[in-house]
């Protein structure tokens, strides 16, 4: 019987990404606000009307996409399931019986994986949103996956326990 062990769910809610999307969504709607309503052009070269507005509404859609964006993690005594949603609709299953050793490592985003995301390849696939610590397998076949954690020791903590 499958017995779920540990879930997170974590979403991008960095500072400076919120920060960032405040000011692109900002400087679009001053946009629309000082051409559109006050009738003054936005910018030395301002694009029409209709587009200016198009271009702001996308920007809002891409900024709330990925606010929204997260990744499901759920490790049970016969795998791990990891979900990257809304890029990923269904979990992938990753069983404990392909995995010869896991632990779990602190890590930098940035320099050691180029961000955050779903990075890598099919032999080095990394899944992170936030943080800096993670689960690292390496699987039997020689392939390496990296899930992160906000809660490291309450996770080493349940797969210390799982068997």
């Amino acid at each position: 019987m499958e017995k779920i062990l540990f879930e997170e769910k974590q979403y991008f809610r960095q500072w400076w990404l919120i920060l960032l999307f405040v000011l692109i969504v900002g400087i679009f709607l001053y946009g629309i606000v000082k051409q559109v309503i006050l009738g003054i052009p936005f910018g030395n070269n301002p694009m029409h009307n209709y587009g200016l507005i198009l271009v702001t509404t996308i920007m809002i859609i891409v900024c709330l996409a990925i606010f929204f964006m997260n990744l499901e993690t759920k490790i049970t005594n016969i795998g791990i399931y990891v979900k990257f949603s809304p890029l990923v609709l269904n979990y992938k299953f990753f069983s404990w019986n392909d995995v010869a050793k896991w632990e779990i490592i602190k890590y930098h985003p940035v320099r050691d994986y180029g961000g955050w995301g779903i990075r890598g390849t099919k032999k080095n696939r990394v899944y992170n949103v936030f943080g800096k610590y993670g689960l690292y397998l390496i699987f039997k076949n020689g392939d390496t996956m990296l899930v992160g954690t906000n809660e490291p020791d309450k996770l080493k903590k349940q797969l210390e326990t799982k068997n």
